[in-house]
C-alpha cells in the first residue's frame, strides 16, 4: 500500500550530459506513489527536450520552462506546485537508488511520522566515497536530543565536541537538501534564498520548524551526487561578497525568529571566517580579477566594514582548530594589515600555478 506520496523537486539546467540517468533513476523507483516537478532553466543545450520527452511519457511529470534563474528560485517553484506528503530534492546531474523512496517510506511507516529524515549518500569523482553522517546505526536512538544544540554545531562545525562524538561529518548532515525526505508541514511556507548556502538555511528553518523527536537518520547510502571538479566556489565571482551577505543577513533573520541566542551569533562567526577565505582568495585576489592591487586593497577594507565581519574572533578559544594560516590571516585583518593579506593570497595563488605547472611538466615526462 502506498498511500505516502513524494514529491520530488528537480532544477534543471545545463545537464544534458547527465539527466537521462537522473531521470531514469527517478521514473523507475520502485514505489510508484510519486510526483515529479521538472523546473527547467533555459539552456543552448537539449536539457529542455530531452526534459519535454519525459513528461510526455509519464503522467506524474510536471514539466516547468522558465528563463535563467538560479537553483533557489527553481526549488521554490517545485515547492509552490508540490501536492505530496513529502518532500525530496534532486540535482539534475545526481541520480538515485532504485528503491530510495520505497526506503524512505518504510522507515516513516517503521517510526511513525518523521519531519526530516538524511541518509548516507555517496559522492562521485573520480572514485566513488560513501559518506557516513554517524559511526552508529542510529540517530540517538532514531531521534536528535535537543534540536538548537543540534543547529548550533552543524552552523559552527564543531560547537560541542561532545554532543554527537560518533558524528562523522556535521556540514554532510545539513549543508545539502538533496539526500532526505522533508514533510510539507515542516517546510509549510519556508524558502531557498540565494546562491550561498542556500541549503544550510533552509536546513536551519526546517529543523527549528520540526519536533526534535522526529529529526531521524536512515543509515543506507540511497544518492550519488556527482561532484563537479570545475567548482563555482573556485571560479571568479564579483558577486560572492553579496551572496555571502544574503546569506549572514538571513541567518540573523532565523535568530531573530527562533530566539536563538548569543550562542548562534559565535557559532556564525565561525561559518564566516571559512567564508572570509574564500572571498579573499577566489574573489578579490583571484588571478581573473582585473583590480589593481591597490583597488584589491579597498575591496578588503571595505569587506572588513560590513558588519557580519566586524566582530569575527582573532584570539579566542573559538579559534583554537584554525589553522595556523587562518589564525595569522586573522591577526592582520584584526589590525588592518590589508595589503600584507593581499600579497599573501597572491603567493597562494603563484605556488598553485607553479604546484600544476611542475605537474604537467612530470606527467609529460612520464608519457615520453
Amino acid at each position: 500500500m502506498e498511500e505516502i506520496k513524494f514529491s520530488i523537486i528537480v532544477p534543471i539546467y545545463n545537464t544534458e550530459k547527465y539527466l537521462k540517468q537522473c531521470l531514469d533513476s527517478i521514473v523507475n523507483q520502485t514505489y510508484r506513489n510519486l510526483e515529479i516537478i521538472l523546473v527547467h532553466d533555459k539552456t543552448e543545450d537539449a536539457s529542455g527536450e530531452i526534459t519535454d520527452s519525459y513528461g510526455e511519457k509519464d503522467d506524474r511529470i510536471i514539466v516547468v520552462h522558465r528563463e535563467k534563474g538560479d537553483v533557489s528560485s527553481a526549488r521554490n517553484i517545485g515547492l509552490d506546485l508540490a501536492t505530496g506528503d513529502y518532500m525530496v530534492f534532486v540535482d539534475s546531474d545526481d541520480w538515485m537508488e532504485l528503491n530510495y523512496c520505497e526506503e524512505m517510506f518504510h522507515m516513516i511507516i517503521s517510526f511513525g511520522d518523521a519531519d526530516i529524515i538524511k541518509t548516507d549518500y555517496f559522492i562521485e569523482a573520480e572514485k566513488t566515497y560513501l559518506i557516513k553522517l554517524f559511526t552508529d546505526n542510529v540517530f540517538d536512538k532514531n531521534t536528535i536530543r535537543e534540536k538548537t544544540l543540534f543547529l548550533l554545531n552543524v552552523f559552527s562545525r564543531y560547537y560541542d565536541e561532545s554532543y554527537y562524538s560518533e558524528l562523522n561529518n556535521w556540514e554532510a548532515i545539513l549543508g545539502n537538501v538533496w539526500a532526505g525526505v522533508y514533510h510539507r508541514d515542516t517546510v509549510a511556507g519556508l524558502r531557498f534564498y540565494g546562491t550561498k548556502c542556500e541549503d544550510l538555511l533552509f536546513n536551519g528553518y526546517a529543523v527549528m520548524n520540526s519536533s526534535s523527536d522526529k529529526i531521524r537518520y536512515w543509515p543506507k547510502a540511497l544518492y550519488h551526487y556527482r561532484q563537479n571538479l570545475d567548482s563555482a566556489v573556485t571560479r571568479y565571482n564579483p558577486s560572492r561578497i553579496e551572496e555571502y551577505s544574503s546569506f549572514y543577513e538571513h541567518c540573523f533573520r532565523l535568530k531573530e525568529e527562533f530566539h536563538l541566542d548569543e550562542r548562534f551569533t559565535s557559532c556564525l562567526s565561525r561559518l564566516m571566517v571559512n567564508q572570509l577565505n574564500v572571498n579573499i582568495k577566489y574573489t578579490i585576489v583571484h588571478p581573473d580579477s582585473p583590480y589593481s592591487f591597490w583597488e584589491k586593497r579597498k575591496q578588503l577594507e571595505q569587506l572588513m566594514g560590513l558588519v557580519y565581519y566586524k566582530s569575527l574572533p582573532y584570539k579566542t578559544k573559538r579559534t583554537r582548530d584554525f589553522s595556523a594560516k587562518t589564525k595569522c590571516i586573522l591577526i592582520l585583518l584584526h589590525f588592518k594589515f590589508y595589503g600584507t593579506v593581499i600579497c599573501l593570497a597572491k603567493l597562494q595563488w603563484k605556488m598553485k600555478a607553479c604546484r600544476k605547472k611542475r605537474e604537467i611538466q612530470e606527467d609529460g615526462e612520464i608519457d615520453k
